[in-house]
């Protein structure tokens, strides 16, 4: 139940879920319902079908990282807009994404040349102070 607790973002605490799962709560927020739905990735009249997960239910760490990934604020309407998208949207979203990637990790090479530049010279600066006294 933790895991769940979690994917939701801590919306939906463990104390509750446990109270969901014995039956002590009659009628769910109707919110709450939706994120379990999302997250068993099934439809929010499942729970109302008298159907429970199995007693051994885990999601895969696939399916967590995806939870803990839409927990964020901005994927959402990210992955909202894509699911409207045909194959062929979805494929050049994930080049564009691929090149954000690339630039990035580039940025980050860059910024390190940088400081490493920056500490040599300061050294350099150091030394010939040193030999200047």
């Amino acid at each position: 139940m933790q895991a769940i607790s979690v994917a939701t973002g801590g919306k939906i605490p463990v104390p509750y879920l446990s109270m969901l799962r014995k039956g002590k709560i009659a009628a769910p927020a109707w919110d709450r319902v939706q994120m379990l739905a999302d997250i068993f990735g099934v439809a929010p009249n499942y729970f109302s079908d008298g159907q429970a997960l199995p007693e051994n239910f885990q999601p895969s760490s696939v399916d967590l990282a995806l939870q803990r990934a839409l927990t964020r604020p901005s994927i959402r309407p990210i992955v909202l807009r894509a699911g409207a998208y045909g194959e062929r949207q979805l494929a050049l979203l994930l080049e564009l994404m691929d090149q954000v990637e690339k630039i990035t990790e580039a940025e980050e090479r860059a910024d390190h040349v940088i400081t490493r530049i920056a500490h040599s010279r300061n050294q350099q600066q150091a030394g010939s102070t040193e030999e200047s006294e």
